[in-house]
């Protein structure tokens, strides 16, 4: 294995070993899951509210194609099949973006190359998660080599057909589905200002691949959720729909400056060297830095275009060898211990080797996920409802039988239900006790980071006790 081959397999390896590090998410991710369980169980995607004890709005879900995808690899394969699915996916887009890029080089890797790959995984590490918006990230990469090849080619016949049907995939996976649709729009903009010019394909495949968005079983209502879930999302304080800030997302914060100022830079020194703005504004990563300050989701899709970016304006070039990574032997070890690491990080093995990460990385699941509180529940086959912390939500949905109140499908309850449930959990309305026996909970599961005021006000009743500690969470039973 010569020196340009390994540093190639650590540019794949590295982001998948950080991803694996964890520990691994389960906000959204079993929600997901539990969706596809009740479609291949139901045999429909509008199976009604099977979950939540609250009233509840029409359930729209985009998601329901990805959600199968999950409730199979669950079915068949467990966690490890699901999660195992999610690197798979970064690995493809890894590898779509570097073929587009580096491997187009001779020699890759000299160390100014390498600088911007770093910048480009600290980029993207907010969705090197295993959250199901990291697959919109294929969808999105897919997109982007269709519709921005050289400036100045046209859209074929065929360039339509896969956008369409990319669509249709999408729309019945993601939401995320819009982006085609303004990736497209910005192609259509950009050449009618500097080429003058919108040829009938460009109008017509926008109509084709704006209709191929209604082949879902929700139809044109799809775009209601689109606009609800960022409105409600924002107003509901949902933390990766918030606004840029450099108190709340130190890091990215960073990350994102760096890659802005990297932009500019290359811009004005491109355009004081004669090159022509169309050239720098093909790229719709400029339009994508200007709107991801106001939604912290965004940043990724940028971070997608900056290589091919920087590899169209010469930034990515021909370099020296690799620095010497000492015999081929022994990179052939490194690699193989790479592998062997990444396989032992998988859930099933990580517990043998939690003594060899740093104190960060040592759970396997994330705080939220309480698998000795879900077994404890289930063992007591208590069937009532569970209050519980919205936080919970997903993974509840997933591992126990019993009816919650509130999960991360934020939209399907209303305002007044969710400022009621909302009110309840900061411990702030005085009929907590009333909201509970009407819907008659007789477990809760809270934190006593978020709801520690509830906590003490239900214990101080006399009609509650904790029962169970698990993490960060209290599960609560009547007495």
């Amino acid at each position: 294995m010569n020196r340009t081959k390994f540093a190639t397999l650590m540019a794949y390896l590295l982001p998948v070993i950080f991803m694996l590090l964890g520990p691994l998410s389960s906000v959204d991710l079993f929600g997901w899951i539990a969706d596809g369980l009740a479609i291949l169980k139901t045999f429909s995607v509008n199976h009604g509210e099977l979950f939540s004890i609250l009233p509840t709005k029409e359930n729209i879900a985009p998601n329901w194609g990805l959600s199968l995808v999950y409730g199979i690899f669950y079915k068949f394969f467990g966690l490890v099949g699901v999660y195992g699915f999610h690197y798979f996916i970064l690995l493809i887009v890894l590898h779509l973006i570097y073929k587009k890029t580096f491997l187009q080089l001779n020699s890759p890797w000299s160390a100014p190359n390498r600088m911007i790959l770093y910048l480009f995984f600290l980029g993207l590490t907010p969705q090197l998660i295993e959250r199901p918006s990291l697959i919109s990230l294929l969808g999105f990469v897919i997109a982007f080599f269709i519709l921005f090849k050289q400036e100045q080619v046209s859209l074929t016949a065929r360039d339509v057909m896969l956008l369409s049907l990319l669509m249709v995939v999408w729309v019945n996976g993601h939401g995320s589905f819009i982006l085609i649709l303004v990736l497209y729009l910005y192609r259509l903009i950009f050449r009618a200002i500097f080429f003058k010019k919108i040829e009938s394909i460009d109008l017509w495949g926008f109509l084709f691949i704006f209709l191929s968005s209604l082949v879902n079983p929700f139809g044109v209502k799809t775009y209601d959720y689109i606009l609800e879930t960022t409105i409600l999302s924002k107003e509901r304080h949902i933390s990766e729909w918030q606004n840029l800030s450099l108190i709340q997302h130190q890091s990215l914060f960073l990350t994102f400056a760096t890659i802005v100022l990297l932009y500019l830079v290359v811009m004005i020194r491109k355009r004081k060297s004669g090159k022509k703005l169309s050239e720098l504004l093909h790229n719709p990563i400029g339009f994508f830095l200007l709107i991801n300050p106001f939604s912290v989701r965004t940043i990724s899709y940028s971070v997608l275009m900056l290589l091919p970016f920087l590899f169209s304006q010469g930034l990515i070039k021909e370099g020296g060898e690799v620095a010497s990574d000492g015999p081929k032997k022994w990179r052939v070890a490194i690699i193989g211990l790479f592998v062997v690491f990444a396989i032992m990080l998988l859930p099933p093995f990580k517990k043998n080797i939690t003594n060899l990460l740093p104190e960060s990385r040592k759970s396997i699941f994330e705080e939220d996920t309480l698998w000795d509180m879900a077994a404890r529940i289930n063992h007591d086959k208590k069937s009532c409802p569970i209050f519980n912390d919205w936080e919970y939500g997903s993974f509840l949905r997933l591992t126990v039988s019993n009816k919650i109140f509130i999960d991360q499908r934020n939209i399907i309850y209303s305002k007044d239900v969710y400022n009621s449930n909302q009110d309840v959990l900061s411990g702030r309305s005085i009929g907590w006790q009333q909201y509970l026996d009407y819907y008659g909970a007789c477990l809760a599961i809270l934190s006593p980071l978020r709801n520690d005021l509830l906590i003490k006000k239900m214990i101080r009743s006399g009609k509650w006790k904790v029962i169970f500690v698990e993490k960060n969470a209290f599960l609560l039973s009547r007495i």
